[in-house]
């Protein structure tokens, strides 16, 4: 499980723009390495992982000027995890991991977050990039361009729509017809715990027996979605319906792996996957 070969397993759909998994970064992850950076840690470490999407924008846009702020609140320090020190950034005193939304970044003050959605949210339901090309003057629309390049997409487009052409184009909801309040476009980047995952993982440690691997990962990258999918596995969280599985490689690559429908090598669906502890199942 080589870097975030894990976390990149779910295509991303969005819209009429589908970007493939593993080029999709995650923003909390790309401010934790800057706040790292800032606080000491070496560019060149993340040099050697570009292959990833997280270290690969992170160093972008560390490149391009990228700080922590809020450089009074957090240190760098080796915390003890049941695998060993790691080193970390943290609560400035404790032993309390910093997460993205606590990362105050330069760049955070360059732009407003909801005009910066709405275009994007645009975007993904096809308008052309040189539309905003043209606008790029105004740092909302350029954040928004540059994200596009790195591949954020809205997610949530099912509940909006466009109306009118050109330049009276506008995005509304659809079940009323109202302007899209940008600040309520959700990306493909943005923080999250995912259901999904947690299904994923419980039954991957059940088909694979990667238990270790999924709880080193998660202490290792302080990834919320492995913790708490291996805290639910030891609670007894189990896959009720696990002869649906199996568990093989992906296109013949060494190192990555996935769950699939027995028999077909087709990606599992998520939500197919029912655990013990689901309602119906109680």
């Amino acid at each position: 499980m080589k870097n975030s070969s894990l976390l990149l397993l779910l295509l991303v759909s969005a819209g009429l723009c589908p970007v493939r998994a593993a080029d999709v970064y995650k923003e909390p992850h790309v401010r934790y390495l800057i706040a790292d950076m800032t606080l000491g840690g070496s560019p060149d470490y993340y040099k050697q992982h570009v292959r990833d999407a997280v270290p690969a924008v992170a160093l972008k846009e560390w490149e391009a000027g990228a700080r922590l702020v809020n450089t009074n609140q957090f240190e760098r320090r080796r915390i003890p995890t049941p695998y060993g020190e790691s080193m970390r950034v943290v609560f400035k005193g404790t032993e309390q991991t910093a997460v993205g939304a606590d990362l105050l970044l330069t760049t955070d003050l360059q732009f407003d977050q909801a005009p910066m959605r709405l275009a994007l949210a645009d975007l993904t339901l096809g308008r052309p990039v040189s539309f905003y090309e043209a606008k790029k003057a105004d740092s909302s629309v350029a954040e928004a361009l540059k994200r596009w390049g790195y591949g954020a997409r809205a997610v949530n487009t099912n509940l909006y729509a466009f109306q009118g052409t050109g330049e009276q184009r506008r995005l509304v909801y659809r079940a009323n017809g109202r302007p899209l309040d940008g600040a309520l476009v959700k990306l493909n980047t943005d923080p999250h715990f995912s259901d999904d995952w947690r299904r994923y993982l419980i039954a991957e440690i059940q088909l694979a027996g990667t238990r270790e691997k999924v709880a080193s990962f998660g202490h290792r990258f302080h990834d919320y979605n492995c913790l708490v999918a291996v805290a639910h596995y030891d609670a007894g969280h189990r896959v009720a319906n696990l002869d649906r599985f199996e568990f093989n490689g992906v296109d013949g690559k060494p190192g990555v792996s996935n769950v699939v429908y027995r028999g077909t090598g087709r990606r599992v669906t998520p939500a197919d996957i029912r655990l013990t502890s689901d309602p119906e199942q109680r």
